[in-house]
């Protein structure tokens, strides 16, 4: 086998890249940072949707390419900035490519070196979920109809890139048996990066003193209407859901609605049980390891690749079903050192030290680079 001298150099593009927003980007990222390769990183200067600056993280060096944005119109906004995106990937040198996000496609396309595609949802696999019911959906469906032209170019785009990538990477084994299903192509699994290890150090304060039920992320598809109503059947019980869109912390009733925080653990630290009552097929959820690490048990819906991680005597069949939320949410209580104990058991075997391994065999197998 041929004997690797020098780094690789890698080129990393992901829209948000340097922001700290959500799972994929952190668990990319931390990736990264266990890897020897020369790195030059490439994201877009996001100014609107929500408030950039302050979570940005100065962790790495990023080019930021200036778009043109219309975040209401994800799919209008990819078309807008296709060509001057793809011109400026295909001037790029370097052994391989790594990309991640809905604008992925774009990258992996444009490259000329290996590349290497991390499927991380739904919007990866040329689906645009509608959860949503009564009026409310055929609003959806009215807003999707209105984007047609750009949502199938980028499915053409997606289509290529998937059957072009070197290395397709899946989050959890409901996406790579979709992968295989839909597009006939073989995908590797490496989990979101949780650092079990370093949290098992993390003391946060008793059960007592964490009164909430917490819900990270405040869109539809993660299950902010589901939340509202266990809320609602609960007045005893204190809520609080996460979101990118609130600017300041706000209460209605008994929930804390949170602006996103840099450093989940100030969440951690308040939280009694965490909630994730997805509406979409969630591809593997970082947040219910990363708890389960420091003693806080999850519930969630049956969906996806939840169950890869959450027992069957913690997910919830029918999502909607608050009366079930609720009845586990009192079972936990009652019994909440066996809940918690079980799941720091299992979040072992999802430490970061192992997917990192494992990626790095599967690129000295697939890519044959030593990283």
């Amino acid at each position: 086998m041929k004997k690797f001298t020098k780094k690789p150099k890698i080129v990393v593009f992901d829209k948000f890249f340097g922001y700290k927003v959500g799972g994929a980007q952190y668990s990319l990222q931390t990736l990264l940072k266990n890897l020897s390769a020369d790195f030059k990183f490439i994201g877009c200067r996001v100014e609107k949707g929500f408030s950039a600056n302050r979570l940005k993280t100065e962790d790495f060096s990023v080019e930021r390419i200036k778009i043109r944005e219309f975040p209401r119109f994800p799919y209008f906004e990819y078309f807008l900035n296709r060509k001057k995106l793809s011109r400026f990937i295909s001037q790029q040198k370097g052994d391989y490519l790594f990309a991640q996000s809905l604008w992925a496609p774009l990258a992996v396309n444009s490259f000329r070196g290996k590349t290497v595609y991390f499927i991380r949802d739904e919007y990866n696999l040329n689906r645009i979920p509608n959860y949503y019911s009564g009026f409310k959906f055929w609003l959806k469906e009215l807003y999707i109809l209105s984007q047609y032209p750009f949502v199938k170019k980028l499915f053409s785009d997606n289509e290529k890139a998937i059957e072009k990538a070197d290395l397709v990477i899946a989050n959890s084994y409901f996406i790579k048996n979709f992968i295989k299903k839909k597009f006939n192509k073989e995908s590797e699994v490496i989990y979101p990066v949780v650092d079990v290890l370093n949290l098992q150090k993390i003391k946060i304060p008793p059960v007592e003193q964490r009164p909430f039920l917490t819900l990270i992320g405040s869109d539809v598809l993660k299950g902010k209407p589901v939340v509202e109503k266990i809320a609602e059947s609960m007045r005893n019980h204190q809520f609080m859901i996460i979101g990118r869109e609130f600017k300041k912390p706000f209460k209605r009733k008994n929930i804390l609605y949170q602006p996103w925080l840099k450093e989940r653990l100030d969440i951690y630290k308040r939280t009694k049980i965490l909630l994730v009552p997805s509406l979409w097929y969630d591809a593997f959820p970082r947040v219910p390891v990363e708890g389960a690490v420091l003693g806080i048990p999850s519930i969630g819906s049956n969906r996806g690749g939840i169950p890869e991680f959450l027992p069957q005597e913690l997910l919830i069949e029918n999502v909607w079903d608050i009366e079930k939320w609720a009845e586990k949410i009192l079972e936990i209580e009652k019994n909440y050192p066996s809940y918690s104990r079980v799941l720091m058991e299992k979040a072992i075997n999802f430490d970061a030290g192992k997917q990192i391994e494992n990626f790095k065999k599967i690129a000295r197998e697939k890519l044959n680079v030593n990283l």
